[in-house]
């Protein structure tokens, strides 16, 4: 498993989840290279207390998923890509 943000689990209330570990392209590259060794990546993202996780990772696990499905490069990303699942707004 592979830890993406700065700690294994987010313990302390009220606190942001830190800055990811890896950047958009070594995460990409790594992910490519599991599919073509046919291995199965599995990634630890911090939660927090309430069930959300951090908005900018959710934000680089969906550049990732465009990247490996539709072939788009990591320069080929805007932040105004839209957004799924549910995410922690950092401002709140």
């Amino acid at each position: 498993m592979t830890i993406v943000e700065e700690n294994w689990v987010h313990s302390e209330r009220n606190t942001e989840i830190g800055s990811m570990i890896y950047s958009l392209n070594d995460l990409i590259w790594g992910i490519r290279e599991c599919i073509k060794h046919r291995t199965v990546p599995s990634f630890n993202l911090e939660v927090y207390q309430d069930g959300l996780v951090s908005e900018k990772t959710l934000g680089v696990f969906e550049k990732i998923n465009t990247a490996i499905h539709r072939g788009v490069s990591s320069q080929g990303f805007n932040d105004n890509m839209p957004r799924l699942g549910k995410i922690k707004e950092n401002n709140s």
